[in-house]
């Protein structure tokens, strides 16, 4: 009987992770979502996804939540989002200037 529920849960947690490709389901069957932090500024934490879908690009997240935003790698344009503050904005414009190439590179390596 036990190997019948775990064959049921490996088949449950593999169209889990088909329908939410960022999720990832552990043997102990506790899920949680992939990301790779690149980087912070103050409160502001930027992510890439390796499973997420095209166009490249990056995620802004905010502490509070005030900011869930995503823009474009390849010319740094906003995707969607919420983003109210225009400082913000400048910060969220300088470091993509500054670490454009790198979330390039591992938007490409996650792909590979």
């Amino acid at each position: 009987m036990e190997d019948v529920k775990l064959i049921e849960w490996l088949e449950f947690s593999n169209q889990l992770t088909d329908i939410f490709p960022r999720l990832k389901v552990l043997d102990d069957g506790r899920v949680y979502e992939v990301k790779e932090l690149i980087g912070k500024i103050n409160a502001l934490k930027f992510y890439i996804y390796p499973q997420d879908h095209n166009p490249p690009h990056f995620h802004v997240k905010s502490k509070n939540g005030d900011i869930d935003v995503s823009f474009r790698l390849d010319n740094g344009l906003y995707v969607k989002g919420n983003i109210k503050n225009k400082a913000d904005l400048k910060r969220i414009e300088y470091f993509y200037e500054q670490r454009r190439t790198i979330m390039i590179v591992k938007w490409n390596d996650f792909k590979k």
